[in-house]
């Protein structure tokens, strides 16, 4: 049996390929259509020449073809249209990319969007830069939930501050994570000066050798451990109550 010494015959161990897979208009137009991303090309004016069915949704149009000929300033309103422009303006003018930018949205009905944005400059075969083409994802349900996180983190906060007993969270590490204003008042230590630290080495002057080891000892418990500390502050023996 021999061996060939040459290139191995494609045509014989290759399955046909399909003529529309080396068209390039037909990959394009499987890209555009079944992505879900917005994406769109514009000229130079920054008026949109193409757009997919995607980006004409987040232009609230049915049809694609409603958007060409236009500029974001038929679209949006006058703040986010003018930023746009001139992001579109630079990109042109360098020829490098915007990458990543999240973009609020204000519509003339007062709504609000959020896009997650790269756009990129178009150059022709003189290698002159001829318009940019952008994707955008809509990240509006993220954005809205970072929101609520944040609202709800900072109503936390302001809770945890009201509260006139002592509060402090520790990691599983025994490093401070919360430090509310009781516990500011009570010790005269500041919440950034105590976070991260350990509670046996936060500043507290306790009068306890070995804290580390009761206060484990207590926290591995199931149940609600309770005991008593103390502690010296300006001179001052003082008591601690501490439920862990």
């Amino acid at each position: 049996m021999g061996f060939s010494h040459g290139l191995i015959d494609q045509s014989k161990s290759s399955a046909p390929t399909s003529p529309d897979l080396l068209d390039d208009t037909y990959l394009l137009s499987a890209l555009l259509e079944h992505t879900a991303d917005g994406i769109y090309f514009k000229d130079s004016d920054s008026r949109f020449v193409k757009v997919n069915r995607i980006q004409a949704q987040l232009l609230h149009l049915s049809d694609p073809s409603a958007a060409l000929g236009k500029t974001d300033q038929d679209f949006f309103g006058a703040e986010y249209a003018e930023n746009a422009l001139q992001d579109e303006l630079e990109i042109i003018r360098s020829g490098q990319p915007l990458i990543d930018k999240e973009e609020r949205q204000d519509w003339p009905d007062g709504s609000v969007t959020w896009t997650c944005t790269s756009k990129r400059p178009l150059f022709d075969s003189a290698a002159e830069c001829v318009g940019i083409f952008g994707i955008s994802r809509d990240i509006t349900v993220s954005k809205e939930t970072e929101s609520t996180l944040s609202n709800a983190h900072r109503d936390a906060e302001l809770f945890i501050d009201s509260v006139p007993s002592i509060l402090i969270c520790l990691d599983i590490d025994g490093r401070i994570k919360r430090w509310n204003l009781a516990a500011v008042e009570a010790f005269g230590i500041s919440r950034a000066a105590a976070t991260g630290k350990l509670l046996v080495s936060c500043g507290i002057n306790w009068l306890s050798q070995d804290l580390g080891s009761e206060i484990s000892l207590l926290s591995e418990r199931v149940e609600p451990a309770r005991c008593r500390l103390r502690f010296y502050k300006n001179g001052e023996e003082r008591l601690l109550g501490l439920t862990l």
